[in-house]
């Protein structure tokens, strides 16, 4: 598992709950993890396209005035040249321009120090995507009397995928350099088409990808099938390069109930390999804690990929039997005879052939998987 912020979390309960995770992303309490689990992760927040934060992670940010009166050419502007290029749900850090090597190495002399003092081990970065959802066009110089376009303002953009790349390489080099060095896990909206060469070349500069849209899409809607293939592929493709994946499957109207945690730990089973990671909550609960009991279950370890099979997808593994129907239609399977009995994740024996209704998962514990 994963925790996705800390703020409602103790420091003892940071300690003493500390070998649940793998990572914490955006920590205000790095060294109450590391003392509970000397290999955790533990994330210092950045948005990738933006000035540090001011209200949080050493406050190390400054608002607009600040940067109008001392760095007025580093503010990004939209293409009306009046309208401030927000970021989508950061309405207090003040975008900068990322295609100014200036930028990139004031970000990291800022953060990184900062880091190395309060024992961070890894940058957690937010909202970079290489598409240009900001609407981010240019700058104004010379005194706020010349206007240079940096970027076309459209949300496909090639000078803005190009500045993404600028920004992930010089960001992963200069972590990579630091002593000790520091990994980049970085936040990265939405999914395209398999084998896609621009979101490999930007995977080739992590060190972790996380998918906060997961399987549920922010809670709005489940995956579809493609869409389903689609994220197990980049799931494995990941893993397959060296790199951490990280999903989170959010829920809206309350927390997830047990076909919904089944449902999310069943997706993301999928393509775990040895360096994936799971948070499953309601949507807009960061900060608190969220182990389900269903996170105890020992399923072992893969006896291979994952197949398509009776109109739904399986993967064995060899203490249970993951099954997912990402379709439009229910599926009735059979289920293999080889093992002797088959329960899910809440200890409830489940009849052969099972059920599996459209946008249903099971994760099916048993003696004998493979």
């Amino acid at each position: 598992m994963f925790q996705p912020f800390d703020s409602k979390i103790t420091r003892n309960e940071a300690r003493s709950h500390a070998d649940r995770y793998v990572l914490t992303w955006g920590s205000v309490e790095p060294l109450a993890w590391r003392s509970g689990n000397s290999d955790i992760s533990a994330g210092y927040y950045l948005a990738f396209d933006t000035d540090a934060d001011m209200h949080g992670f050493g406050n190390l940010g400054h608002p607009l005035g600040w940067w109008r009166a001392r760095h007025p050419d580093w503010v990004l502007y939209q293409c009306d040249r009046r309208t401030v290029a927000w970021v989508p749900g950061l309405p207090d850090n003040v975008p900068l321009d990322i295609s100014n090597p200036a930028v990139v190495a004031y970000q990291m002399n800022t953060v990184v120090p900062y880091m190395q003092a309060n024992g961070y081990t890894s940058l957690t970065v937010d909202v970079l995507a290489l598409t240009n959802a900001p609407a981010a066009c240019g700058v104004w110089t010379d005194g706020h009397r010349k206007w240079v376009q940096k970027f076309t303002g459209e949300k496909e953009d090639p000078l803005w995928t190009a500045a993404v790349m600028y920004w992930t390489a010089y960001s992963q080099w200069y972590l990579h350099a630091a002593s000790p060095q520091v990994a980049m896990v970085v936040n990265t909206p939405g999914w395209i088409t398999q084998g896609d060469p621009d979101e490999e070349a930007l995977i080739s500069h992590l060190d972790g990808f996380a998918d906060e849209g997961g399987f549920t899409g922010f809670g709005n809607h489940l995956v579809n099938e493609t869409s389903f293939n689609n994220r197990v592929w980049w799931a494995e493709y990941i893993q397959g390069q060296g790199k951490a994946y990280l999903v989170a499957d959010l829920w809206q109207n309350g927390e997830p109930n047990a076909a919904q945690r089944d449902f999310a730990a069943s997706t993301y089973l999928m393509g775990k390999e040895h360096q994936a990671a799971l948070f499953t909550a309601q949507y807009g609960a960061y900060g608190a804690e969220h182990y389900w009991p269903e996170f105890a279950s020992l399923i072992g370890t893969p006896c291979g990929p994952m197949y398509a099979d009776q109109g739904a997808y399986f993967r064995k593994y060899s203490r249970a039997l993951i099954v997912v129907n990402p379709t439009s239609k229910t599926a009735k399977v059979n289920l293999p005879k080889s093992a002797p009995f088959y329960r899910d994740m809440e200890n409830r024996q489940v009849d052969d052939p099972l059920t599996v209704l459209r946008d249903d998962g099971y994760v099916l514990l048993t003696s004998k998987g493979c």
